[in-house]
């Protein structure tokens, strides 16, 4: 009998929502936004993105989940809004002290392991610049911006902010941005004239963040009144849109600026979901429609995690779903599918017959699938498997763009077929990442592997040695 791998990737695959071409070699669209964070809010990445700081589900305290390890530790007991600085060294968050005077807030620099905490000053909502040296934060006292130097503690005023309780300061120091009286202002702090307005719907309250490259602004409300839910203004262009509606807020952009994280707002509770770059590129220039139908919480039917394991553990645990998944597949005929490759051929399974084909499917933000990808790889490549009628297919669910580059650096060969509407994902009963599906020369499937561990190599050498040997 195959052998069943129950581990499962941080992330799962999100159903297409809008109405998907018969045609898959010209679709297009975009990644819709997905769930990283069932229960957390205000995320920070790290400069590789592959560590998420956040605040807890319970509303106090900080915590960090690694996407490599799969593994989620406490950094602080108490605290919120956590910021990690550009070169990775510092996590900057905040204690509410209530002294001198209730809402009385402060900053406190910690390092990823957990050492060297110490106060920075007083201050909340605090920001990097782009060279980690100084931290932006606004003081409760008076309500003066402020630029605070990590090494010193010294302190610059940078301007007044009495009209927003959060304002963020872009990461080359020139411009603060903030909501006002039912607008989104971004302001020239040197000349002090404000150079771009949004509308939000608001009358104040926004939380804004900041592109690296200092030129996109997030922002969404504070409460249940955001009915303008999360946007993004173009500061060169002056273009602004919505990315994702309803109670969506507090964005936080990756170091590459290739994606962004954004708390969901529910009454439930509070999520962290993240987008890429291309989508917010389609929502600006008007190219892409807001689905009227959005991905819930994390559900049966979504098949979105419900937690981690301890700090040692390689395994998400899925909900139940009441569904079949892959392994209902097996010994039948595997579904045929045509798909444009990420090279800009085209492969079909049916071509294929004849030959043993493993079908994996994968997103490089998916950290149980990287760890995968190597050994499918040596299955591509390895003499041991040259010339013997083995053919390796690495599914793909992303922008071509965020696919090709991933590949490129991590120097992998293997064929990829795209398939950014997740099309094939239902046929397949594909319910976590990543899937790996054996199937024989005849076309039928004969193992499934879901999700990654140490074993799994060595497992699926197995299936595969087994099945070219047969004749």
């Amino acid at each position: 009998m195959p052998k069943i791998l129950l581990a499962f990737a941080l992330l799962t695959l999100v159903p297409s929502l809008g109405g998907a071409s018969a045609d898959l070699a010209m679709v297009s669209r975009p990644q819709e936004p997905v769930m990283l964070v069932p229960a957390g809010s205000k995320g920070s990445w790290d400069p590789d993105a592959q560590r998420l700081a956040y605040r807890s589900g319970s509303g106090d305290g900080i915590e960090v989940l690694d996407l490599v390890r799969l593994t989620r530790s406490t950094l602080a007991e108490h605290g919120k809004d956590p910021s990690w600085s550009p070169d990775g060294k510092f996590i900057a968050f905040v204690l509410r002290t209530n002294l001198p005077k209730p809402g009385w807030e402060e900053l406190w620099l910690i390092q990823p392991d957990g050492t060297g905490l110490r106060r920075l000053g007083d201050g909340g909502y605090p920001s990097w610049s782009k060279d980690s040296r100084r931290v932006y934060a606004i003081s409760r006292g008076d309500q003066k911006l402020v630029s605070i130097e990590v090494e010193s503690g010294s302190v610059q005023i940078l301007g007044d902010c009495t009209e927003s309780y959060y304002p963020a300061v872009s990461p080359d120091g020139r411009l603060v941005a903030y909501g006002s009286r039912g607008s989104f202002l971004v302001r020239d702090l040197a000349s002090n004239e404000v150079i771009r307005t949004a509308p939000t719907g608001r009358f104040d309250g926004m939380l804004p963040a900041w592109s690296p490259d200092s030129n996109w602004v997030g922002y969404g409300g504070y409460d249940n009144q955001n009915v303008g839910g999360l946007r993004v203004l173009e500061v060169s262009t002056g273009r602004h849109a919505a990315i994702w509606d309803g109670l969506a807020t507090l964005p936080a952009w990756t170091k590459d600026g290739s994606r962004m994280a954004f708390d969901q707002r529910t009454g439930s509770g509070v999520s962290i979901w993240m987008v890429g770059r291309a989508w917010i590129e389609a929502r600006l220039s008007g190219e892409l429609e807001l689905p009227t139908k959005k991905p819930q919480r994390p559900a049966a039917t979504s098949a979105m995690y419900t937690r981690l394991t301890n700090s040692t553990g390689d395994v998400v645990k899925m909900p139940a779903s009441g569904r079949t998944n892959t392994t209902s597949l097996l010994y039948q005929p595997a579904p045929d599918f045509t798909l444009r490759t990420l090279e800009g051929g085209e492969v079909s399974l049916s071509s294929l017959k004849g030959n043993v084909v493993v079908l994996d499917f994968w997103a490089s933000w998916c950290a149980p699938c990287r760890r995968s990808l190597r050994h499918l790889q040596a299955l591509a490549t390895d003499a041991k498997w040259r010339g013997r009628g083995l053919k390796v297919l690495g599914l793909n669910y992303e922008e071509r763009d965020i696919a090709a580059k991933f590949m490129k650096d991590n120097g992998y060969t293997f064929t990829v077929p795209m398939d950014p509407q997740h099309e094939l994902g239902p046929r397949y009963l594909i319910e976590g990442i990543p899937t790996t599906v054996v199937i024989n020369r005849e076309g039928i499937v004969e193992s499934v592997f879901i999700g990654y561990t140490d074993s799994l190599p060595a497992s699926l050498d197995e299936a595969v040695e087994k099945l070219l040997n047969r004749r």
